[in-house]
């Protein structure tokens, strides 16, 4: 093989370890971006979210049936809500107190989303070690080739 064949080769490797660089730095970002919006999210949820608690402290803050006699005449209930209507009520009141989640669930999500930041996160730094050892690699080949041209007298401008 000439010095100018193993030039080419060599520069060849160089380039294919500069566009490994450049995917390794987009992955890099994307993990990152990735990482914010799930801690956005979770942000928004904690802040937004009635847990099961506080449909129950409602329920019991809200008036009767009986409580509502008490302030009102017969005459008056008719313009009020019906049995009907309560029970429709009640059926809401149990399908948000079933459906909604708990405090604890709530905890527990955030903590396998926690779990989760942190992969992401030990993959991120994978990949800084990993961007790293290629540069150190990119710079060694890149000294090598500086040498073989000089040693074969060619000037190689990038």
């Amino acid at each position: 093989m000439t010095n100018e064949e193993h030039i080419k080769k060599i520069s060849d490797t160089v380039q294919n370890v500069e566009e490994a660089f450049v995917v390794v730095q987009q992955n890099m970002l994307g993990l990152q971006k990735s990482m914010f919006g799930m801690q956005q999210t979770m942000l928004a949820m904690q802040k937004t979210m009635a847990t099961k608690d506080d449909i129950v402290q409602i329920r019991s803050e809200m008036a009767t049936k009986e409580d509502l006699k008490g302030f009102a005449t017969k005459d008056d209930l008719q313009n009020f809500a019906t049995k009907d209507d309560f029970a429709a009520i009640r059926e809401d009141l149990e399908f948000i107190k079933d459906s909604m989640v708990t405090k604890e669930d709530l905890q527990e999500t955030e903590s396998r989303l926690m779990t989760h930041v942190d992969g992401l996160t030990m993959r991120t730094e994978k990949f800084d070690h990993e961007l790293v050892a290629a540069q150190a690699k990119f710079d060694r080949i890149e000294e090598r080739v500086e040498v073989l041209e000089l040693k074969a007298g060619v000037a190689v401008t990038v």
